[in-house]
């Protein structure tokens, strides 16, 4: 009994197009499902940033410890670097475009050996950060 050989990721994919048909190139099938719709997105968006609860908070010990001009500049430079992570994030998702965000984009961009530590080291991050942005919210 031998044994088949492997498919190759570009064949068989004529049907495909836009973005099924990139991951079938790569060898990946297309699971992720895209369910939400533009207001499902702006809601989840809107709820988990916390526009609502975090202006009054946090904007009034800004202004108390800092006054206007360090509002307003630091908006600009906060701004600024957030749309450069977004941007070299949005990279690094053009490039692999799979589920599992973050942690997998870590072990895909590290050393075999140390891939395992930087996903673990990626999701306590994210979590930390996530833990800070609340209780930074709830709590100013």
């Amino acid at each position: 009994m031998s044994a088949s050989p492997s498919p190759s990721p570009t064949k068989g994919h004529v049907g495909l197009q836009g973005d099924e048909a990139e991951l079938a190139r790569m060898g990946y099938k297309q699971e992720l499902r895209r369910e939400l719709g533009l207001m499902q997105n702006f809601g989840v968006s809107f709820s988990i940033i916390s526009v609502i609860t975090g202006i009054p908070s946090l904007f009034l010990y800004g202004l108390n410890t800092g006054g206007p001009a360090v509002m307003v500049w630091g908006w600009v430079v906060v701004s600024c670097a957030t749309m450069l992570v977004g941007l070299a994030m949005a990279e690094v998702c053009s490039a692999h475009p799979t589920s599992g965000g973050p942690y997998f984009w870590a072990a895909m961009l590290s050393r075999k050996e140390n891939a395992a530590l930087a996903s673990w080291i990626t999701g306590w991050f994210n979590l930390l950060g996530q833990v800070a942005v609340t209780t930074g919210i709830r709590c100013a």
